[in-house]
């Protein structure tokens, strides 16, 4: 399986369209589905075929898929050439269930923002809100490293194993840098588009008060919200998010804490104990067991933020290795780095939107007429002319799934 087409000798199906999806999805799997109904699973692209079935309509692959368990995170759409042989980055969307794309739209929203804003010379409007699309299109791009990274390690682990050797089993290996690193990244770029929120909020949004203008970061926007005599469910909704000593406490507040353990602590594999990755098998609804990888993160993290910073909680090499190896973790209470970060980004996500629903300046989509064109317009073959542009959306990605 790769991501090139299905050869001369195969038609496109007459209800499908001309682009290949290779669809992102929890545990490291992946599904690709190209030129007809077949969807193939598989632990990344030009790996072993582990499933396969037949999704009955086009646009209803990503509900098949979350209907079966298996968990969308996100999607490539390949539609040209240039993006099969990876000149060009094929377009890629978190996806959330029952919204569809909506990081993807809110980045698109806000460039039409920041492009009209800056035609009527509201500086700080287009300044706040070109960043904070950036910052959207960044978690996009982190989610895909991270993803990306634990499909190639599934798919090295199931290269060395046998089928009757794949059972539950906690391993370290060479890939698990390249994960930890990419979750590393991601609470980073998480971290930053929290602040970048939080600014657009305080300087574009309110922008009422002196104190606003010097608002750079969520901490610093946080007590002049509290201060403020008019109560707003948006604000109301970011201060409970942001609650570290609530029961149990904000999503926000928990997020806060996994990103300063890990940048001002230590990283993921010595934070609270060796990080061993889980590989299982799970049993999935009319396809058998598919392997999946369990990156577990440490739990309570604002109460190990705390402790940490005290310094190491072991005083023998005895009780760190008993904390390493003794131990089967539950993903109740560790949960899934994927899983969870995937969740997290479509709730800042979330947050953006309604930020920009908020903004002064309503986005208008840059045209481009005839008077705008100085020269002829030169079309490059082989991909440049079919590849998507940030305001086309790619075919099959109009699906919203309840």
């Amino acid at each position: 399986m790769s991501e090139t087409s299905h050869g001369p000798q195969m038609k496109l199906h007459p209800d499908w369209q001309p682009v290949s999806r290779v669809v992102h999805l929890h545990g490291g799997l992946t599904a690709v589905n190209e030129i007809d109904p077949s969807v193939l699973i598989s632990a990344g692209i030009d790996a072993p075929v582990l499933a396969s079935f037949a999704t009955p309509a086009f646009a209803g692959l990503f509900s098949h898929l979350e209907h079966l368990g298996l968990g969308v995170i996100g999607c490539r759409f390949i539609q040209s050439a240039d993006e099969v042989v990876g000149i060009r980055p094929a377009d890629f969307r978190v996806f959330a269930i029952g919204k569809g794309w909506p990081a993807a739209d809110v980045y698109q929203r806000l460039r039409n923002i920041s492009s009209t804003a800056m035609k009527r010379d509201l500086m700080v409007v287009a300044d706040c809100a070109a960043r904070l699309a950036f910052e959207v299109q960044a978690v996009e791009g982190r989610i895909l490293e991270l993803s990306t990274a634990y499909a190639v390690q599934l798919r090295g682990y199931l290269h060395e194993k046998s089928k009757h050797e794949r059972s539950y089993q906690r391993f370290d290996d060479t890939n698990s840098v390249r994960v930890v690193l990419a979750i590393h990244s991601l609470f980073f770029e998480l971290a930053i588009l929290r602040d970048t929120i939080a600014e657009f909020l305080a300087r574009v949004v309110l922008g009422d008060d002196d104190r606003l203008s010097a608002v750079r970061s969520m901490a610093k926007l946080l007590p002049l919200l509290a201060k403020r005599r008019n109560s707003d469910e948006l604000y109301e909704r970011i201060q409970a998010a942001a609650a570290g000593d609530a029961d149990p406490p904000g999503w926000l507040a928990v997020m806060s804490a996994y990103r300063n353990l890990f940048t001002h602590v230590a990283p993921l594999e010595q934070v609270a104990h060796v990080h061993f990755v889980v590989f299982y098998m799970r049993s999935i609804v009319a396809l058998g067991e598919l392997p999946a990888l369990y990156h577990p993160l440490p739990e309570q993290p604002i109460k190990l933020l705390k402790e940490r910073q005290q310094g190491l909680p072991y005083t023998k090499f005895a009780e760190w290795a008993e904390a390493s190896l003794g131990r089967n973790p539950d993903p109740a209470i560790e949960p899934d780095a994927l899983t969870y970060l995937h969740g997290v980004v479509c709730r800042l996500v979330d947050l953006a939107v309604a930020v920009a629903d908020r903004s002064p300046v309503a986005g208008e989509m840059l045209t481009i007429s005839a008077a705008d064109i100085r020269g002829p317009i030169k079309v490059t073959p082989g991909g440049a002319a079919g590849s998507i542009g940030p305001t086309q959306r790619p075919k099959g990605a109009d699906e919203r799934t309840s």
